[in-house]
C-alpha cells in the first residue's frame, strides 16, 4: 500500500461563512471582502487587517505496545462522535508538535510515552469547516494507568488483522494499515529533544 499524504471527506468545492470574522480583531472595524493574493479575503479598510483561514495544526500517535496499537472511541461532543481514531488532538501556540503529542495522549489516555519517530504528515479536509495538517508520530508508553479522558470516551488495543470499522479517519485507517503490514517509512526524534524536554503535565500532579 502506498503511503497516502491528503484526505479529502467532502468535495472541497463548499465554502464556510463560520470560519468568517465579522469585526476586525484589532480595531472592531466592520470587514469587507477584498480580493488578496487570488482569493476574497476579510479585510478592515481603517487599519488594513487582513483575515489569513489557515489549516489548524494537529498531532496524531501511534501508541505501541506488543505489536498492538492503541485507540479510542471518540465523544459525543466530537467530530464524527461514537467511532474510533488514534489518540489526537491539535497543537497549541506555546509548544512544540512533540510536547503536543505527549501532552494530547496523556489527556485522552491516561499513559506518559516516549515519541520514538516521525511517520507522516498530511492534510485533512474534514469538513467546510476543518482543514488541519497532522503530524504523525509513534511512541512507546513509559508509565501511566490506562484510563480514557477528554475526547475519548473508551480505549482499545487494535491488533493485526481487526477490522476498521467504525474507524472516524480515512488517514488512521491508512496508517494503521501500512503499521501492521511493517511498511512505516520512520523519521527517527532527535534524541537530544527528549533528554532536555522531558513532558510532565503539571496540572494533574496535584
Amino acid at each position: 500500500m502506498k503511503i497516502k499524504q491528503h484526505f479529502n471527506s467532502y468535495d472541497g468545492k463548499q465554502s464556510s461563512s463560520r470560519l468568517d470574522f465579522v469585526y476586525c480583531p484589532k480595531c472592531s472595524t466592520k470587514l469587507v471582502k477584498k480580493e488578496i493574493d487570488a482569493f476574497l479575503r476579510n479585510y478592515c479598510s481603517k487599519c488594513q487587517y487582513i483575515q489569513y483561514i489557515n489549516p489548524l495544526p494537529g498531532v496524531s500517535v501511534l501508541i505501541e505496545k506488543d505489536r498492538k496499537l492503541l485507540i479510542g472511541k471518540r465523544s459525543q461532543d466530537s467530530v464524527e462522535s461514537g467511532k474510533w481514531c488514534l489518540p489526537c488532538g491539535f497543537v497549541e501556540h506555546h509548544e512544540s508538535y512533540l510536547d503536543a503529542a505527549r501532552r494530547e495522549v496523556f489527556e485522552e489516555t491516561g499513559l506518559k510515552v516516549k515519541i520514538t519517530s516521525l511517520v507522516n504528515v498530511s492534510s485533512n479536509q474534514i469538513n467546510p469547516n476543518l482543514h488541519t495538517i497532522v503530524t504523525v508520530l509513534t511512541a512507546e508508553v513509559i508509565n501511566g494507568t490506562l484510563k480514557p479522558g477528554d475526547d475519548l470516551v473508551e480505549l482499545n488495543w487494535l491488533y493485526k488483522n481487526a477490522t476498521f470499522r467504525g474507524m472516524a479517519f480515512e488517514a488512521d485507517k491508512i496508517i494503521i494499515k501500512r503499521y501492521f503490514e511493517n511498511a512505516l517509512i520512520r523519521i527517527p526524534i532527535d534524541p537530544r529533544f527528549w533528554l532536555a524536554n522531558q513532558y510532565e503535565d503539571k496540572r494533574h500532579e496535584k
